[in-house]
């Protein structure tokens, strides 16, 4: 079993997680780790969506060339 390796900005929102200042910029901290968790989530959504677009540019593509078979039979049996 392999271990998928953690994208880098969750690596990171989790590194910023343990670092504690106690003073006015752990505010700071803790706002940048949900603003990269946040960033991640809407990559993983864009990147879906960008998935899901080229498959349906590949059936498209697909249907296209059958179309075009179809056609070619029907021309070559007409003629």
């Amino acid at each position: 079993m392999t271990v998928q390796p953690q994208p880098e900005a969750l690596r990171l929102a989790d590194c910023l997680d343990l670092y504690v200042t106690g003073d006015e910029f752990q505010w700071d901290i803790e706002n940048s780790a949900a603003e990269l968790r946040r960033l991640h989530a809407e990559v993983q959504q864009l990147e879906s969506i960008r998935f899901t677009g080229m498959r349906q540019k590949n059936q498209m593509a697909e249907r296209n060339d059958e179309l075009k078979d179809e056609i070619a039979k029907e021309a070559k049996k007409n003629n």
